[in-house]
């Protein structure tokens, strides 16, 4: 049995605990990777759970478990072997788009993005930033929106594109040259430079209750040099905020330097709202493509063992502007840092709201659910 302990004065509906396999395997004296269930103490009722590797090479080290927990609250938790893997139905999604121009995009039951490949980028679109579908139910919504604004544009119906509300919710964001929610740049001599579009992608983990996927980018000139991206981006069920781990190479002139600033950022358009509701949170209260489709909001939250600075440009006529956290790495280091959305119409009704759901989220992220083992190994 395994007691676990939310040691922060917020709830955390939905949380994903990670509990080391190898303690369990021990304890339960069977193989790494032997099907397990999770159940409340004392309950019939298997938790949502899914064995998962942490580290690129796919060797499974954690078993994750979707709970529920109350402000302070300890629950014991009986994680027993079973002969098959329990079925549970997914809440996290992702997957490469080929029948529009390869974008790859994600969801679980509250957001949903996408990013651009590189057939896109072949047509002349570059836009390395990470593209918002709003959303106003739990069901996965991103491959019935990219049939039916394919139907849309074969019968020339633009009600059935996905920028239409169908009550479901639609795209209304513009991502344009923009960092969108969360796209990165490097910063060098007071100038930002982005990469183009994605070129490869790699589902590393596909649920029931965690995403976990890499994208891949070609080098970009910065400054006489250039420099290479691998950021893997990981989603779980219940949560608006994806966590972003960037890597970062670089090379040429460039590398010349002990250290190199790169940011991470989140678009601003005309009338958006910048609010900073902590020193290492940034939002936007944006304005969607749309008025009818009331407000986006977009925001991104830095770890406590990350070191960040915050800057913005501002908006420049039509071209949106960015709010960023600047961090100074060197080359091969990565960077660590949460982007994600919500929306008015989509049960965020303000940007008040939006931020305080933000610094819970802080709170939870730098006080992580604690474990501890009870009882004699079986």
């Amino acid at each position: 049995m395994v007691e676990i302990r939310n040691p922060t004065p917020v709830a955390r509906r939905s949380e994903v605990v990670e509990l080391p396999l190898a303690d369990i395997s021990r304890r339960l004296h069977v193989a790494i990777g032997t099907p397990l269930v999770a159940r409340v103490h004392g309950l019939n009722e298997e938790l949502p759970t899914q064995i998962y590797a942490s580290e690129v090479d796919g060797r499974p080290d954690q078993l994750l478990v979707l709970v529920d927990l109350s402000p302070a609250q300890r629950t014991k938790l009986d994680i027993d072997a079973v002969p098959e893997a329990p079925k549970f139905e997914p809440r996290v999604q992702g997957r490469l788009v080929p029948e529009r121009m390869d974008d790859f995009a994600w969801e679980n039951d509250l957001v949903a993005y996408r990013v651009y490949g590189p057939a896109l980028q072949a047509t002349g679109e570059i836009a390395s930033g990470i593209d918002v579908w709003s959303k106003r139910v739990p069901d996965f919504i991103t491959k019935s929106w990219y049939k039916r604004d394919r139907e849309g544009a074969r019968t020339h119906n633009p009600e059935l594109s996905y920028h239409r509300d169908n009550g479901q919710g639609l795209d209304s964001y513009e991502v344009g040259s923009s960092r969108g929610c969360g796209g990165t740049a490097a910063y060098v001599n007071g100038v930002f430079y982005s990469s183009k579009n994605f070129t490869s992608a790699r589902i590393l983990a596909s649920g029931p209750i965690r995403l976990d996927f890499l994208l891949e980018y070609d080098p970009w000139s910065v400054g006489g040099g250039t420099v290479r991206e691998l950021k893997r981006i990981t989603l779980d069920a219940g949560s608006r905020l994806n966590r972003m781990r960037s890597t970062f190479r670089f090379e040429g002139a460039v590398n010349d330097s002990t250290t190199v600033t790169v940011a991470a950022g989140i678009a601003m358009h005309k009338d958006a709202t910048l609010h900073q509701p902590g020193s290492a949170i940034a939002s936007v209260w944006d304005t969607p493509q749309l008025a009818s489709a009331g407000r986006i909001g977009t925001a991104l939250v830095v770890p406590s063992n990350e070191k960040a600075r915050f800057t913005s440009l501002p908006i420049q006529g039509n071209v949106a502007g960015n709010a960023f956290f600047l961090f100074d790495i060197k080359s091969g280091e990565t960077i660590d840092y949460y982007a994600g959305s919500a929306w008015s119409q989509g049960g965020t009704p303000t940007q008040g709201d939006f931020d305080r759901d933000l610094k819970q989220k802080k709170i939870r992220l730098d006080q992580t659910v604690t474990y501890r083992w009870i009882g004699a190994r079986k």
